[in-house]
Formats: C-alpha cells, sequence, structure tokens
C-alpha cells in the first residue's frame, strides 16, 4: 500500500511541474510607422522584432504597456475617434482604443492589478495617478505625485505599484490616496536624454522589476532603487515594457496524470 501511495505521489509531483515561459515585451515609439513591439530577452536584453502597431493613426513620442488578463494594453496611442488607450493584438500589433484618456495626451506610463482588474497610469503634467477599467472607464485618485512616472509595473504577489520617476527615483505608491514614497535613486540609468522614455515591469516568476531605457533592459532593486544593466537591445526607445506569465505544463504530464490515476485505480482492486 505504501508503495502505491509513494508511486502515486511522485506521478502528481512530476505532473505538478509546469515549463516557465516569460515574455518581456517592449514598444518602440516615436511617431508612425516607427512604432513596433519586440519581445527581450530577459537575461541578455536583446531585442526581438514581433510586429509593427497598426490601427492608429500616430503614435506618441512615449507611451505606456502593459498586460491584464493575458491582453496587451498601450497608452499615449493615438488611434481613431481620440482613443488614446486601448489594447494592441500581438500577433497582428492592431490597436483598438477604449479611453480617450480623460482628454490628455500624455500618459507616459501604464500598469495593471491582476487581481483588481483594472489598469494604472499617470498623467505628465499634473502627475495625478488614474485607474481605468478594460472598458475605458476612468477614475482619478490623489491630487498628484508630485514627479513625472516614467514608468509603471504592478507587483501582484505582494500588492504593490511601482513608479519610476523623471528624477530616475524609484517609488512605491498608494493606490487608494495616489501619494508616494521614495525607495531609492537608479543613478546607472542613463541622465541624458529623454527622461519620461523608460519602461518598467515586474516578472512575478522570479520577483524581479526590470526597466528599459536607451542604453538597454536593467533590472532595479526593489529595497534601494539601484539598477544592474543586463544588456543592449540596440532599439533606441523602447520606453513602454510589460511582462506575462505564459507557464504552461508539460504536454506529458497531461499523460502522466492519467497514468497516475490508472494505476491508482487498478491497484486498489
Amino acid at each position: 500500500m505504501n508503495k502505491r501511495i509513494g508511486m502515486l505521489f511522485t506521478l502528481v509531483l512530476l505532473v505538478s511541474m509546469t515549463t516557465v515561459h516569460a515574455d518581456l515585451i517592449a514598444i518602440r515609439s516615436g511617431g508612425g510607422s516607427s512604432s513596433s513591439l519586440f519581445q527581450l530577452d530577459e537575461s541578455t536584453g536583446a531585442a526581438t522584432l514581433l510586429t509593427n502597431v497598426n490601427g492608429a493613426n500616430d503614435l506618441g513620442q512615449i507611451a505606456g504597456l502593459t498586460f491584464l488578463g493575458g491582453e496587451l494594453f498601450a497608452s499615449d496611442i493615438f488611434g481613431d475617434n481620440n482613443l488614446r488607450t486601448g489594447s494592441i493584438n500581438t500577433n497582428t500589433g492592431l490597436f483598438t482604443g477604449i479611453s480617450d484618456q480623460d482628454g490628455s495626451i500624455n500618459w507616459h506610463s501604464l500598469a495593471a492589478d491582476e487581481q483588481a482588474g483594472i489598469l494604472y497610469a499617470v498623467e505628465s503634467g499634473s502627475n495625478v495617478l488614474k485607474s481605468l477599467t478594460p472598458q475605458g472607464a476612468t477614475t482619478t485618485i490623489g491630487s498628484g505625485l508630485g514627479v513625472n512616472m516614467a514608468g509603471l509595473a504592478f507587483d501582484d504577489g505582494n500588492g504593490i505599484l511601482y513608479g519610476l520617476g523623471q528624477d530616475r527615483g524609484l517609488y512605491t505608491i498608494d493606490t487608494t490616496l495616489g501619494t508616494k514614497s521614495l525607495v531609492g535613486v537608479a543613478i546607472s540609468l542613463s541622465s541624458s536624454g529623454n527622461q519620461n522614455s523608460r519602461g518598467l515591469a515586474y516578472d512575478e516568476n522570479t520577483d524581479t522589476l526590470y526597466v528599459s531605457d536607451t542604453n538597454g533592459l536593467f533590472s532595479l532593486n526593489v529595497n534601494n532603487g539601484s539598477a544592474t544593466f543586463i544588456g543592449s537591445h540596440n532599439q533606441g526607445f523602447l520606453d513602454g515594457l510589460a511582462f506575462l506569465d505564459t507557464s504552461i505544463p508539460e504536454p506529458s504530464t497531461y499523460f502522466l496524470l492519467f497514468l497516475a490515476l490508472g494505476v491508482f485505480t487498478v491497484k486498489k482492486r
């Protein structure tokens, strides 16, 4: 009996194993046909073209990017009917607008809370935190953060919204009050060029906070804000960054599950 239970436990353990796949997606903006989606290698920073963005009149110089429910959303995309935030099909690049950003053309950053099912953005100029539903309903949170956030990322495991300021400061943001707290300054990031052209994304598998800027891909220490260079992407302004967990069971695990149940049933007889 003990051998049977041991065999069943081993097989079920194997069944529970998954192949971890993760997609780190970036957008190269800058207007018109130059706007494209890339997949970044998390270990080298190398960029691989996925598709060009289409279905929009133009793309702003700076864009935000995030995944929500497996769907890619972007801000500051100038679509039809002044709809500037919406979804992008990662296969075709087609943009479908959902929001006019409360009339703003400067939502430079975007993040998503998977559990709450909402998006977050910061309006450049007023520096006010906004929440947005996938249907396009917008809510203003607080009176302003005091600094523009070039990138946003949400840690779903710990319920923390991170913001990377134009001042290279890494902040945590209170999503109820719309206030910020400084973690530290990422002095290794570029201090030249457009300081708004940075993307931020959080890897739930490895608990790693990534940032892209004109120099390449970095990881950020969430305890002190220090940046570690990973590698160059050689694509200029990759200013939107989004992480998608695509972990899936190995195909063989379904066979192992069937085998485990079959063996246990036969032995029980």
